[in-house]
């Protein structure tokens, strides 16, 4: 068995002190993060992982299939 493993960064966020947990994506990233689901939607990625913060997990969402979000 094959084991690939991608390392994504997050998309662009927007930097505001005290928000570092919480702070999205600007509008580039969305358009960014949008692009990495492109790429990688015909990998067969079946296990993500994280950090919880929301840049990092609104990068990845759109890979993920509804039982792991």
């Amino acid at each position: 068995m094959k084991t690939i493993v991608y390392m994504v960064r997050h998309a662009e966020s927007p930097y505001t002190e005290g928000t570092e947990r919480t702070r999205g994506l600007t509008l580039e990233g969305k358009v960014n993060a949008a692009k990495i689901t492109e790429m990688l939607k015909d990998e067969g990625i079946h296990t993500i992982i994280s950090s919880p913060y929301a840049r990092a997990v609104l990068t990845l969402e759109g890979l993920a299939p509804m039982d792991m979000l």
